[in-house]
């Protein structure tokens, strides 16, 4: 076979040799050009050089912080829905204090039934957040996510105003009601789980409890004052007795002591939010470290890839010219 020591090709390459060695080229430049694009070996066994066990153990590590990534974002919005519940709970709380005092101070039909109606606004608004959902499932039901937490607001007065019918000391009744254990809002109106969902792994050794139910002291403290003046002011009578200011300021008074106790969780949970932070930061960190030491095991070098890719290019190019003057074939016969 003669060759032509210019191009490095056969003189006079035979239509079969020519396919073949056109073949081999092409493939070569697929090769290269996906090694330009991913950066990475296109046989990584043979760039490893036996150190497949290191690669595979980074690529294990890797998967385990794509799982915690996704444990992250999921808790992270989570944490922000709670957040958000607390302080529209709080929100509403405050706005139904003012109602309360308006009437200790001005005790007259029309604040009377402005606080009958702030009231029952108030249990639903409560009630409503407590049944938040975030990803499709009920944020404050424990470990039973597909349904309610609680009764809607309406339920909730419907379901104690029934229960003391004769009652002689409503308030007692109405706090023992959401207090007593298997009382009648364990019973009848928190619809959760009675256990918490298990801890979100976020990190190696790091872990972000659950924290609120509806159950929570607070939370029945709230809706058990709420519920007792939307009956006493819708009754009509109960807030014309002589020491109805007193008693409607000691209702308040609950509710504040309950809102100092809201007001610490927002603070643990913004710690829990502070930590999802740090382990968002450190598994990032950590990613972009093992996907270098990947690149580095089975990468390669970008510039000697151009340089393979550009000759081999020129290659193939130089082929072609060497068969077409042989065969005397233009670029369009030959396609």
């Amino acid at each position: 076979m003669t060759v032509n020591y210019a191009t490095g090709f056969p003189a006079n390459p035979s239509g079969a040799r020519f396919s073949r060695l056109t073949s081999d080229l092409r493939d070569s430049l697929t090769t290269l050009q996906t090694e330009v694009v991913t950066g990475l070996a296109s046989d990584p066994g043979a760039a490893l050089r036996g150190r497949t066990s290191e690669v595979h153990q980074l690529e294990a590590n890797l998967a385990t912080l794509a799982r915690q990534q996704e444990s992250i974002t999921a808790i992270e919005g989570e944490l922000e829905t709670e957040q958000a519940a607390l302080a529209s709970i709080r929100r509403t709380t405050q706005q139904f204090l003012g109602s309360i005092e308006t009437v200790a101070t001005a005790n007259t039909s029309t604040s009377r039934a402005v606080l009958a109606e702030t009231a029952r606004n108030t249990v639903d608004a409560i009630a409503s957040t407590l049944n938040s959902r975030f990803a499709g499932r009920a944020l404050f039901a424990g470990n039973e996510t597909d349904g309610p937490a609680t009764l809607t607001g309406e339920e909730i007065i419907a379901t104690v105003t029934g229960a003391i019918t004769g009652a002689t000391d409503l308030e007692t009744e109405v706090r023992a009601f959401f207090s007593d254990p298997g009382g009648l809002f364990e019973t009848s109106i928190y619809l959760g789980g009675t256990a918490d969902n298990g801890a979100t792994e976020i990190a190696e050794d790091r872990f972000i409890e659950p924290r609120l139910r509806a159950d929570a002291t607070m939370f029945r403290e709230l809706l058990s004052e709420a519920t007792i003046l939307a009956i006493k002011a819708g009754d009509g009578v109960s807030l014309l007795t002589p020491n109805a200011a007193e008693e409607l300021r000691a209702n308040a008074n609950v509710m504040r002591e309950s809102l100092s106790t809201l007001e610490i969780q927002v603070g643990m949970l913004g710690i829990d939010q502070q930590t999802v932070a740090s382990a968002k930061r450190d598994n990032i960190e950590e990613r972009v470290r093992l996907e270098i030491s990947v690149s580095d095991l089975i990468g390669r070098d970008q510039a000697e890839v151009a340089t393979s890719l550009e000759a081999t290019q020129t290659a193939l190019e130089t082929l072609f010219l060497s068969y077409s003057r042989t065969q005397q074939l233009s670029l369009t016969r030959y396609l």
